[in-house]
């Protein structure tokens, strides 16, 4: 018997792939191609199944079955044979999460898999559940893959079933494995290890559609908008009449409330440099 069909797998743990995103590039990072040459995309996934489950070393048995069955020959003595089962507790694998005290099923197809929530009582069509992590169990075709040079068998998926929910396994290096184990980094001139505090930080961003800076603030290294009439030299004849009495003085607005972060520049000195309530507001320089 060198094929099987509506084998359904015991439950495991969703631990690698993904089901709803294909692949589209070999471990090489070169894209997949069939064997016209054409590209071609492949939806793969793994399935941790505990050592000690009831049904595990049937589904191992019927695997092998296949394999013998397709290479009579005795291809399948050969320690590079592909059966497609990973042992969780070999060293190159007993670091992976989820692998230790498992067999792992890797399972592809060219074609994306029907998923269904317990029981099949739904389909699911929205990608992100089953989540790598989460429990699933697959309904699976075994054949040989009849390669001469690569022998080995194919494990197909046909129907996947939700189980339930896992802790979520992340993609890609741990931070805190790689940054803690990797030298401390050293400062460069100029970085500092606290924030640093300084005028640069209050500048104002540009206006849409203005296509240029805010305007400089008074004491940042620019010049603050000159006021109405600087600069007017009057004319020779002009007679100045006697100042009238000067009217008593207003009581001067001081304007809505600076923050801490306006340090020790005004409300008035800011509205002179080009800012308005909305910007201020916006920056963190007015409650």
């Amino acid at each position: 018997m060198s094929e099987s069909e509506n084998i359904l797998t015991p439950v495991g743990r969703l631990v690698q792939g993904d089901l709803f995103v294909p692949q589209t590039k070999d471990m090489e990072g070169r894209p997949l191609v069939d064997k016209a040459g054409l590209p071609r995309v492949n939806y793969f996934f793994a399935i941790a199944i505990p050592k000690n489950d009831p049904g595990v070393a049937a589904l191992i048995a019927q695997i092998h079955a296949v394999g013998q069955a397709g290479f009579p020959a005795g291809q399948w003595k050969m320690p590079t044979f592909s059966w497609k089962i990973l042992d969780g507790d070999a060293p190159e694998n007993n670091a992976k999460e989820g692998f230790i005290g498992h067999w792992v099923f890797r399972i592809s197809s060219g074609f994306s898999p029907s998923v269904w929530e317990t029981g099949g009582s739904a389909r699911i069509v929205e990608p992100g559940k089953p989540k790598r992590g989460d429990y699933i169990r697959a309904v699976i075709s075994i054949a040989a893959n009849g390669s001469t040079t690569r022998p080995g068998v194919y494990l197909n998926h046909n129907l996947v079933e939700f189980v339930g929910f896992g802790q979520a396994i992340a993609s890609g290096p741990d931070g805190a494995e790689v940054f803690g184990k990797a030298p401390a980094a050293v400062l460069p001139p100029g970085a500092s290890a606290t924030p640093v505090a300084g005028a640069a930080g209050l500048a104002a961003p540009p206006l849409p559609g203005a296509g240029g800076a805010a305007p400089p603030l008074p004491g940042a290294g620019g010049a603050a908008p000159p006021l109405p009439g600087a600069g007017v030299t009057p004319a020779h004849d002009f007679v100045t009449p006697p100042a009238p009495p000067a009217p008593p003085v207003p009581p001067v607005p001081t304007g809505p409330v600076m923050t801490a972060k306006a340090g020790a520049i005004t409300y008035e000195q800011m509205i002179a440099a080009g800012w308005n309530d909305a910007t201020l507001k916006a920056n963190g320089y007015i409650e």
